[in-house]
C-alpha cells in the first residue's frame, strides 16, 4: 500500500521527486472552471486538500461542488489531526454529509461509520426548499 507520511524519517524515505503542485483554488482561478464532483484519496492529506479549496467550498448551493473522501483514521493521525476534522470542516462551509456504505447506500455522519478501518464519505451542498 503506498502512502504519504507527513513524519517518515530519512531511512523510510525514497529519493525525493520534485513535482509542481497547485491547490483546487489555483486551479479553479486560473481555469474559470468549477467541477461538479472533487474525489479526494490522498493518504492522510485529506486536511491538506481542503485548506487549498477553501473558495471552492464557499460557493453556494448549485455551484458548490460535490466530494467523495476518504475517511481512514489511522491516515489522518499520521498527520497530527483527528479524522472527524474532515467533517467538521465541511460542516463549517455548510455541507451535509453521508457515509457511503456498502452498495453505495448513504447515510448521515452522526451515526458511527459502517466500516472497521476505513471507508468514503460524500459531502454535497443541498439548495434550501422552498
Amino acid at each position: 500500500m503506498s502512502y504519504l507520511k507527513q513524519d517518515a524519517t530519512i531511512d523510510e524515505m525514497l529519493p525525493a521527486i520534485s513535482v509542481e503542485t497547485i491547490s483546487l483554488d489555483e486551479y479553479f482561478n486560473i481555469s474559470g472552471c468549477t467541477p461538479d464532483l472533487i474525489k479526494v484519496d490522498v493518504e492522510g492529506a485529506e486536511r491538506l486538500v481542503l485548506a487549498g479549496a477553501a473558495e471552492l467550498l464557499s460557493l453556494p448551493p448549485g455551484r458548490a461542488p460535490d466530494w467523495i473522501i476518504e475517511y481512514a483514521p489511522q491516515n489522518c493521525t499520521r498527520f497530527g489531526y483527528a479524522a472527524e476534522a474532515l467533517i467538521g470542516m465541511l460542516h463549517d462551509y455548510q455541507y451535509q454529509t453521508y457515509w457511503i456504505g456498502g452498495e453505495g447506500v448513504l447515510e448521515p455522519t452522526q451515526s458511527p461509520p459502517p466500516w472497521e478501518s476505513s471507508g468514503n464519505f460524500a459531502a454535497v451542498k443541498h439548495r434550501p426548499v422552498l
